[in-house]
């Protein structure tokens, strides 16, 4: 919760500033009264908003690049600092089996979802929801770190909605102790903070007799033991690997699949965001000058 409230503040202060720096900057020099401002002015900030947060995001996917590159290469990780860690990751104990087709992994998470309704009153309920990481390491070049924070997966083959998913998910929830949605939110925040890297959680928000398994999505994300992966998050030399983040510095993540392939993604993405917001800035500056433009012939 606190991350996804930290961002919204950002955001919102962000875009203000701006609208009220161009307030500002058409009173001061070209004299146009306030009311008259206001409507050019909150655009202009939203796009110019726009344009540092894609700019921003650019820059953040080249040094995640450069990153990768180097923890590919073996570079030791810095202390107290964010590390994108590249290697096999290896339990340290016995392994997890996947609610949705009972496969050995190190960490998965799972989603039911049911969608209701059409045009308007169209919705997506979610019915389950579930995290597991089991206690487990990241072999790279520079040693051996431990995973000790509850990552986003991002699997190479996540496993879609079929029959079979359908029957061993109502085995699973048979079997499990689902705590309530009104914990919901009790639960991300344990997530977010849990730091011993053993980490279970079940969430239901209804009974499983009331809905139809068959006409819902059900959507899971695993990594197995001794694929390889690449690790981003907070790096803790006093205890040995991966730590929760601090609240603005964003969720760990653990991708598996393959390194180049994702050094290559990450490139194409700077460069998709990086012309995005230049056009962003563009346009926020083309509303001020059709403004100044407008101002001045009347």
């Amino acid at each position: 919760m606190k991350h996804a409230a930290v961002g919204c503040l950002m955001g919102l202060g962000g875009w203000l500033l701006l609208a009220l720096g161009w307030a500002g900057l058409l009173q001061w020099r070209f004299e146009a009264p306030l009311a008259e401002t206001l409507g050019v002015s909150t655009l202009a900030g939203l796009m110019s908003y726009v344009a540092l947060t894609l700019l921003h995001a650019a820059w953040q996917s080249w040094r995640e690049r450069a990153a990768i590159t180097s923890g590919r290469a073996g570079t030791p990780p810095a202390d107290g600092k964010r590390a994108v860690l590249v290697g096999t990751i290896e339990a340290l104990g016995p392994l997890l089996r996947a609610p949705l087709d009972g496969s050995a992994c190190v960490a998965y998470d799972y989603r039911i979802t049911e969608d209701r309704g059409s045009g308007r009153r169209r919705m997506i309920l979610t019915h389950f929801k579930g995290t597991g990481l089991a206690p487990c390491e990241i072999v790279t070049r520079s040693g051996r770190h431990r995973l000790l924070t509850v990552p986003d997966l991002q699997s190479r083959s996540p496993a879609g909605p079929s029959s079979g998913h359908v029957a061993a998910f109502e085995r699973y929830a048979r079997a499990t102790p689902f705590t309530g949605s009104d914990t919901a939110a009790n639960e991300l925040v344990a997530r977010w903070t849990d730091d011993d890297g053993a980490y279970r959680s079940d969430v239901s928000y209804v009974p499983l007799a009331s809905i139809d398994l068959t006409r819902c999505m059900l959507a899971q994300q695993q990594v197995r033991a001794g694929a390889m992966v690449c690790a981003i998050g907070w790096y803790s030399k006093a205890r040995g690997g991966l730590v929760p983040s601090p609240t603005w510095a964003g969720n760990p993540r653990l991708i598996e699949g393959d390194v180049n392939e994702l050094v290559h993604t990450l490139g194409a993405t700077a460069r998709r965001r990086l012309l995005l917001g230049a056009a962003a800035a563009l346009a926020s500056g083309g509303l001020v000058a059709a403004f100044v433009s407008y101002w001045q012939d009347e």
